[in-house]
């Protein structure tokens, strides 16, 4: 695929699909108009600088996105088992107390007798 920026002009060979260097290329290109209208600069070396600069922080900031997401998902297990322990142990202790204490029922009171009668 050729390529041409600021004033650049080569060649790349990537086993990449087409379509899909060609969106690369396009957001880098996004990123030095972006860099090229808020510098002001015309030193194509700060501007070409600048915008691989721009997209590394998208890039670490996406990444630390994901690691937070995981460390999250990672937290969410581990408290549900031992939410689930935590189940266990009271489904066990309530077994034992029925196991010691088998007489325990809770019962009716009689009804009430109608003062009419």
């Amino acid at each position: 695929m050729r390529i041409d920026l600021l004033g650049a002009s080569f060649t790349i060979h990537t086993d990449e699909e087409p379509g899909y260097l060609t969106k690369v290329v396009d957001y880098y290109r996004t990123q030095i108009t972006n860099v090229q209208a808020s510098s002001g600069s015309e030193d194509t070396l700060i501007i070409a600088i600048l915008a691989g600069i721009l997209t590394a922080d998208e890039l670490h900031k996406c990444r630390s996105s994901t690691a937070d997401s995981d460390n999250l998902q990672d937290m969410a297990q581990e408290a549900s088992q031992v939410a689930t322990q935590l189940i266990r142990s009271i489904d066990e202790s309530i077994d034992q107390t029925n196991d010691h204490h088998p007489s325990h029922h809770i019962s009716e009171a009689p009804p009430e007798k109608d003062a009419s009668e």
